[in-house]
């Protein structure tokens, strides 16, 4: 280090030495080598300390802060209530599944529903219609039932519900219900099961029958197809008709057939256990040999019936002979004078139209009502069918 007149210990010395040599105290070799000395001692380098090195703490890993918003906080808000779980009741326990059955007139009801249809408590009710019921749900049923067909036994129920107070009831929203009717006609092969409801029009006060589509199922406890079934959402009338299409059979004049030939012709089947006729003069039905046998005693051109029983039920069959009938009908041609259709008045005699018979030979026939044939039938030559005031042909 070089020397500095201006540093601390220059300036020290220099004030020494202007004390001594003032003074005189000090003799000049001494103070020669004190001088060096001290040159000497503030020519050396200061020592100075190696400061102290310190391992720096290994850097924690930074973590990227999110850009904070400009836009003030939003206050927090109060957390809404938890709802607590509501206790749901079990549909089935207030309106379990419903069955009931009675049984009215020699029929078995039966209804049956799922959950949810009816209260818990609920009952059947059925009993036998009124005759005043039974009379006006036969005029609103004759409005829908097929035409050309005879009722052979007919019953009108009303069928009810009712609550644990006897209030009646209807089924809730939605829910069909399944009614039931077991009767050992339903298994009768000659005879056709129709289930109609009979409800009330609100405005105007009349009943309204509806056909319902109707089902044969076989019954439990027999295993026989004795049983109809239907669907509906309402309770009030119900009617349950057995029928058969109209029978009609022509009658050879003096002659006599198997009552079986008869029955094969309209199409009925089963033992015959009992026969009428509506004139036993022009013809009869008897069993002395064990067959029913059917005698026409003279001819006849009135249309006359044949009642036969078979399983209880029992059937009309409209019998004629071959006599001819005289009939009027309307004939319209063109005329060719007056430029147009003219129509003419006419009358014919013609023949019933013979069901039973399986060729019809040309000429005129006249059925009277509906007619039904059960097999094929060939025709030959010009030949016409008609009805009262109108031709077919």
């Amino acid at each position: 280090m070089g020397w500095n007149r201006d540093s601390l210990p220059t300036k020290v010395l220099s004030f020494f030495l202007s004390v001594v040599l003032a003074v005189g105290l000090v003799p000049l070799p001494a103070l020669a080598e004190a001088v060096d000395e001290m040159v000497s001692a503030t020519t050396d380098p200061i020592a100075t300390e190696e400061p102290a090195t310190t391992e720096e703490p290994a850097a924690e890993p930074t973590t990227t802060e999110e850009p904070t918003s400009t836009e003030p906080a939003a206050e927090p808000t109060a957390a809404e209530p938890v709802a607590e779980p509501v206790a749901t009741e079990d549909p089935a326990a207030d309106m379990p599944a419903f069955e009931g059955e009675q049984v009215v007139d020699g029929v078995r009801v039966s209804v049956a529903a799922e959950a949810g249809t009816f209260p818990a408590g609920a009952r059947l009710r059925v009993s036998k219609a009124t005759q005043a019921q039974e009379r006006q749900a036969g005029e609103a049923v004759g409005e829908v039932r097929d035409e050309g067909v005879t009722v052979a036994e007919s019953h009108t129920f009303d069928v009810e519900v009712l609550d644990a107070n006897d209030t009646p009831v209807q089924p809730t929203e939605g829910h069909k219900v399944e009614v039931s009717f077991t009767q050992a006609e339903v298994a009768d092969k000659n005879l056709q099961t129709q289930v109609y409801h009979v409800t009330e029009d609100a405005a105007t006060g009349e009943l309204a029958a509806q056909n319902l589509e109707a089902t044969t199922q076989p019954t439990p406890e027999t295993g026989d197809s004795t049983t109809v079934v239907v669907q509906t959402d309402g309770f009030s009338l119900y009617t349950v008709e057995f029928t058969y299409n109209k029978k009609q059979y022509v009658m050879p004049g003096d002659t006599q057939v198997p009552l079986s030939t008869v029955l094969a012709a309209v199409g009925l089947t089963g033992e015959v256990s009992a026969a009428k006729v509506s004139n036993s003069q022009l013809f009869s039905a008897s069993n002395e040999t064990g067959e029913w046998v059917v005698t026409v005693h003279q001819a006849f051109g009135t249309t006359e019936w044949l009642k036969v029983t078979i399983n209880d039920v029992t059937y009309q069959i409209a019998v004629t002979d071959s006599e001819t009938q005289t009939v009027s009908y309307v004939e319209r041609h063109w005329d060719e004078v007056q430029k147009k259709v003219v129509a003419e008045s006419k009358t014919r005699e013609a023949k019933l139209f013979p069901t039973n018979s399986t060729t019809i030979p040309g000429g005129w026939y006249v059925a009277e009502g509906s007619i039904q044939v059960n097999s094929r039938v060939s025709i030959t030559g010009d030949t016409h069918l008609s009805t009262v005031m109108q031709v077919f042909g």
